[in-house]
């Protein structure tokens, strides 16, 4: 039975699936470099998330913010291998290296981004390329090592009974209100318009204006390691039904469930290691009721 390690390690594909990630992963974090050097740091500004925390630390103390990054997320990378285990530090490693990196090489040259000192307009940009660059990593199905890494160590191990998202949330509101204290209202309400224009930004790029929810239908012959990856990995639950093919008649297992469009792309990559001669229908849901759900938002959110 075929899993994810069958794939030949640094052979032709392993290399040229591992080159698209390298560049995605690459092109996030410049953007997210150019948010924090040029716009974040000359505007005085500040933000929810991992940058944000990285910004008070150095107002409280002078050291450089690549190297601040550098040890937040060493810290959050060790807390997801204890808790979490490899497969959610695989999704975060990449990022944990390049992103500081990206951050000290944009520190030794400067890039403007306006002729004149607008704030408002400096934090609608910032939150346009922090957006830009989530959507980029988010894409090959890795993760900045932020609040949404410390949320899902959280949820697991002190508020199994509260969302993920909640959690999330939650953390950069008092990343923000601290902003308030220290850095004064205003700036904690441009974070605030930082923190609204990237969410808007990110489901922009990912999803276009596509619904919320999303239906999968799978018809594959591995559906006990998927039916395993849904359950436990997406907290998410799935019906199996068996099925005959009508041009070759040979029964088949089709598996049904339901997510958000964000778990979609995380599960596309996932599919395609495991199974990728595995049949995928994906409809997009105008709205759900019913045990777990409300409206149209996910399960593990309520």
């Amino acid at each position: 039975m075929e899993s994810l390690n069958d794939k030949k390690v640094f052979g032709k594909e392993w290399w040229k699936d591992f080159l698209i990630d390298f560049l995605w992963v690459l092109a996030g974090c410049v953007c997210n470099a150019y948010a924090v050097v040029d716009i974040l740091l000359p505007y005085g500004l500040a933000s929810g998330g991992l940058n944000g925390v990285a910004v008070l630390i150095n107002l409280a103390v002078p050291i450089d913010i690549a190297v601040i990054l550098y040890g937040l997320t060493g810290i959050i990378v060790l807390l997801a291998w204890i808790f979490l285990g490899f497969g959610e530090v695989r999704k975060v490693l990449m990022v944990s290296i390049i992103s500081p990196a990206t951050i000290f090489i944009f520190e030794q040259v400067e890039l403007p981004l306006l002729d004149e000192d607008d704030i408002l307009l400096a934090s609608i940009f910032c939150g346009i390329f922090y957006g830009l660059a989530t959507a980029c990593v988010f894409h090959r199905g890795y993760s900045f090592g932020s609040t949404d890494t410390l949320a899902k160590v959280l949820r697991k191990k002190v508020w199994p009974h509260i969302s993920q998202t909640r959690i999330m949330t939650a953390m950069n509101a008092a990343i923000i209100i601290t902003c308030a204290f220290t850095m004064g209202k205003n700036i904690a309400l441009y974070a605030l318009i930082t923190q609204f224009i990237s969410t808007e930004t990110i489901e922009l790029i990912l999803h276009g204006l596509r619904k919320k929810m999303v239906q999968i239908v799978i018809i594959t012959d591995k559906h006990q390691m998927i039916c395993d990856h849904i359950i436990n990995k997406m907290n998410r639950g799935v019906s199996i039904n068996h099925v005959k093919g009508g041009y070759t008649g040979e029964d088949r297992t089709e598996l049904r469930f339901l997510c958000t469009t964000r778990e979609e792309v995380e599960f596309r990559r996932f599919l395609k290691e495991m199974d990728p001669d595995a049949f995928v229908t994906v409809i997009y849901v105008e709205d759900v009721w019913g045990n777990g759900f409300n409206s149209l938002e996910p399960a593990q959110d309520e």
